[in-house]
């Protein structure tokens, strides 16, 4: 199993028997990483609403808008600039751990599917 993690919209195929244990696995790995119980997660195949989608827009500007304030009011202070720095450091990473985490969810929600 080959994952592009910069191609969301890659098909993956997987392979015709998956061991039970490796659904019980990919469960508990969705629920570790979303802090819900293993019976809480369920395997469905949803595109997001329009709400969900409009909210991730207002989040994402709201993000922009704080990084925005932050830089113009103390572009001149050099401690604050390397806080800023970190502030972008920590809000890339955060970004990149959120796809890596959609990609990984629905790997294995494509997997629990086909059982």
């Amino acid at each position: 199993l080959e994952i592009d993690p910069l191609d969301h919209d890659q098909p993956i195929t997987t392979p015709e028997k998956v061991p039970p244990n490796s659904i019980i696995a990919a469960r508990a790995l969705l629920a570790g990483l979303s802090g819900q119980e293993t019976s809480q997660i369920d395997f469905y195949a949803e595109e997001p609403s329009e709400e969900q989608l409009i909210e991730a827009r207002q989040r994402a500007r709201a993000a922009t808008a704080l990084v925005t304030r932050r830089n113009q009011s103390k572009h001149n202070n050099p401690p604050a600039q390397l806080m800023l720095a970190f502030d972008q450091v920590l809000a890339d990473l955060e970004t990149k751990l959120l796809q890596q985490y959609r990609l990984l969810q629905g790997t294995l929600t494509q997997i629990v599917k086909q059982f």
